[in-house]
């Protein structure tokens, strides 16, 4: 009747008093007046129709039409569009409260950059920061701190790595400092799974590899601290890089274990070769290999050290290396009585037989204890 009557405005008014929202959005395309308001109210109103019908992909067309990003996301996050989701991220003005809802929604199902760039454009840093290390993603946590001044995670960072350690997860430990580039601290707790699996364990090819996983650690730390550029972003200088160098030796005067990665894996390795070559016939090499492994008594059980020289010499006819090694391993501090008396009894029933000369002086040339070592060789 109000159509009849050309009052289409008064059609539309009944039909929206009604609810019947598929009327108004009829009457309103053919309104040569239209109003867009009441347009886009229309389509919400359809829009949550659909939803409280959990039809979602049919609400999101009309959430779409009404420039409902709330209730739209709501709807991709319902169909698990997250392309859909990420591309209405760009349409959603800085600053305002949705992109935070957003965020939370790519953070609950882990997706960690889009959730960032959500709380970043919102101006929210703590929560893109929270979120990074909620998903244990600690590098970019780091990154994000840094670039914008925001000094708890370090506090946070070292609570959860001493969380990790109180309850024996040394390897979550390390990857969580790898992530946050901790290149120091992975270093150390490398070392020290290092020096566990050698010494508890028995395993020197496990010890072996961690301490150059532990060695890799500390040259990452080094270029990043000459890689560092001045604070002005310019070139650095001669003095700048001096300054860097001095910052170095006193963030690792007090430690070990960051200055002889490297060693401790050549330890393990000369060790490992020495008992290959020895168990392949090749008895010479074995001896240089364990005459070597003399600069590594405070990685190797000195008595392991001495009992190898002593065996591969006797049977290279190296009486002379054979009967240092002998002495050494009667003085050794800490070995019990009994073990001292067993050492001299051997030792006195090889020299009655032979004295304790080498074939030749030809090894003191060869070898010094400061020499550098053949990798491959031990020689």
């Amino acid at each position: 009747m109000y159509v009849d009557a050309d009052r289409k405005d008064l059609a539309i008014d009944l039909w929206r008093r009604t609810g019947d929202w598929f009327r108004v959005i009829n009457l309103l395309r053919t309104s040569a007046s239209g109003d867009d308001s009441l347009m886009q109210l229309a389509w919400t109103k359809i829009g949550e129709y659909y939803a409280e019908r959990n039809k979602w992909a049919k609400a999101s067309q009309y959430f779409a039409q009404a420039k409902n990003y709330g209730s739209l996301a709501e709807c991709y996050y319902m169909l698990e569009d997250y392309a859909g989701l990420q591309n209405l991220v760009s349409l959603v003005p800085e600053g305002t409260e949705l992109l935070e809802t957003i965020g939370s929604m790519f953070t609950t199902v882990g997706i960690t950059e889009s959730a960032v760039n959500c709380y970043l454009k919102s101006g929210n840093i703590k929560a893109a920061i929270d979120t990074c290390v909620l998903l244990n993603e600690w590098d970019q946590a780091v990154t994000l701190a840094e670039e914008h001044s925001f000094q708890q995670i370090e506090g946070l960072l070292t609570k959860y790595a001493s969380h990790l350690l109180e309850s024996k997860k040394e390897i979550e430990a390390i990857e969580l400092y790898r992530k946050a580039n901790k290149h120091t601290e992975a270093a150390q707790l490398l070392s020290k799974l290092a020096e566990t699996a050698a010494k508890e364990h028995g395993n020197p090819m496990l010890a072996k590899k961690l301490y150059v996983l532990s060695a890799l650690e500390v040259e990452k730390f080094r270029k990043k601290m000459f890689d560092m550029p001045d604070k002005e972003g310019g070139t650095r200088t001669a003095a700048q890089t001096l300054d860097t160098l001095m910052q170095h030796d006193n963030a690792t005067v007090n430690s070990r274990i960051l200055e002889t990665s490297w060693k401790g894996a050549e330890a393990y390795h000369f060790w490992l070769l020495a008992q290959r070559q020895l168990y392949q016939g090749k008895v010479g090499d074995a001896m240089y290999t364990a005459i070597a492994l003399q600069k590594y008594e405070e990685y190797l059980d000195p008595e392991d050290i001495y009992r190898l020289m002593a065996l591969t010499a006797y049977h290279n006819h190296y009486y002379g290396q054979c009967s240092k090694a002998f002495i050494r391993l009667e003085n050794l501090p800490g070995l019990s009585d009994e073990a001292k008396k067993g050492y001299s009894k051997l030792a006195l029933s090889i020299f009655t037989n032979h004295a304790p000369k080498d074939p030749s002086n030809d090894l003191n040339r060869k070898r010094t204890t400061d020499d550098y070592i053949c990798i491959a060789s031990g020689r």
